[in-house]
């Protein structure tokens, strides 16, 4: 009862009751889960048994990404032993390898009752699993980081690059720098961060100085924009890409503020190559008490983005608890101005159906990230 009770405040709306733990939330301590014990739709009740709510979860239990689907489905798992109760089900799904796959796991879901669903993962399947959904009234919250494809009843649970883009130059202009170089992929998501990027600048009294896309003439790419005077370059990758790109930019005679996206929450971020460089992304502290329970009842470590099927379910069954089975989710509980706590620290939707996060910003040190600005604990102005 007392881990349910922590935990419980942890992802209750951030009333007043529990505003002390969103920081820091004392652990929590997890049995391991046997690993042949997975989500699954429970026994269908008995005619005295009490209705329950239903919420489907689409992940891909097939194809290229299925170890990140199960993944997910186990991260659901965790968060079920700890906010649910036994009036509250999973009807998990298999989104597949295609939009039409995920619109018939959608589809399937609402024919079983399913008041909500969470998923799918790309965003190329979610259009077709909300116009499905829509039909039946059902709220979609798809983990896509396309902000594009929110709004209707559609909303985006991922880590959306515009946010970790303005975090981290509002911390960069804070420090006195105004001259920024941009180096992007040549794809929507470079498109992403620059367009974020020139909106921030605008906003600070920052100059955008250089832009380089990772395309075809990479190399002038990087050329360009180690020549031009800045005192800082964000850099839209991750990974072994932003680490090698670092090794070019930063010489002896040249130091420029390295900034990153949350391309850079990653383990295999923190190099040499990259120490001192910034990001913005969720304060890792709670984060990491997950990723070691996870470890413990899984044998795996889990991916980056598990904290998001932990928080949609953990949210969803801490909402069940005011939500009549049979009924859909209410897009006002969905919405509500004060948010919800998780694992990725607090996040509400707004009413385009955009997730708002707030995020710290972060330091690679050589070997891991240290806070140098910490994430609000609240939200104080109204969801735009």
């Amino acid at each position: 009862m007392a881990l349910r009770s922590a935990v419980a405040c942890l992802l209750l709306p951030m009333l007043a009751a529990c505003a002390s733990q969103v920081k820091a939330p004392p652990p929590v301590a997890l049995a391991p889960t046997p690993r042949a014990a997975p989500v699954a739709a429970a026994p269908t009740p008995s005619k005295t048994a009490a209705p329950r709510t239903k919420v489907a979860l689409l992940v891909p239990m097939s194809g290229n990404d299925r170890a990140l689907g199960a993944a997910l489905l186990d991260a659901a798992n965790l968060a079920l032993f700890d906010v649910s109760d036994d009036r509250f089900e999973i009807l998990p799904r298999d989104s597949g390898t295609s939009a039409d796959s995920a619109r018939a796991a959608a589809d399937s879901a609402i024919a079983d009752g399913a008041q909500l669903i969470i998923g799918p993962l790309f965003a190329s399947a979610t259009p077709s699993v909300k116009t499905s959904a829509a039909r039946a009234g059902v709220q979609v919250i798809s983990f896509s980081t396309d902000a594009s494809v929110a709004g209707g009843n559609g909303f985006v649970m991922g880590q959306l690059p515009a946010q970790q883009v303005r975090r981290v130059l509002g911390y960069a202009q804070s420090r006195g720098m105004t001259r920024v170089a941009l180096l992007l992929p040549d794809d929507a998501y470079g498109q992403a961060v620059g367009a974020a990027a020139n909106d921030t600048a605008k906003q600070f009294g920052m100059t955008i100085a250089s832009v380089g896309r990772l395309g075809a003439n990479q190399p002038a790419a990087i050329a360009a924009v180690k020549n031009t005077p800045t005192d800082a370059i964000l850099i839209g990758v991750g990974g072994q890409q932003a680490r090698g790109l670092a090794t070019q930019l930063v010489t002896p005679d040249k130091k420029p503020q390295l900034l990153g996206t949350g391309l850079w929450d990653d383990s295999s971020a923190n190099d040499p190559a990259l120490a001192g460089g910034w990001y913005a992304a969720p304060e890792p502290t709670v984060r990491g008490d997950f990723e070691r329970r996870f470890e413990a009842a899984y044998g795996r470590k889990p991916p980056r983005l598990a904290t998001l099927a932990y928080d949609a379910v953990a949210m969803a069954a801490t909402l069940a608890k005011t939500v009549p089975a049979g009924v859909p989710f209410d897009r006002a509980a969905l919405t509500q101005p004060q948010g919800f706590a998780g694992l990725d620290g607090p996040f509400r939707f707004g009413p385009d159906g955009r997730i708002e996060r707030n995020l710290a910003v972060l330091e690679l040190t050589g070997s891991e990230a240290r806070v140098l600005d910490p994430a609000p604990p609240t939200f104080d102005r109204p969801a735009s």
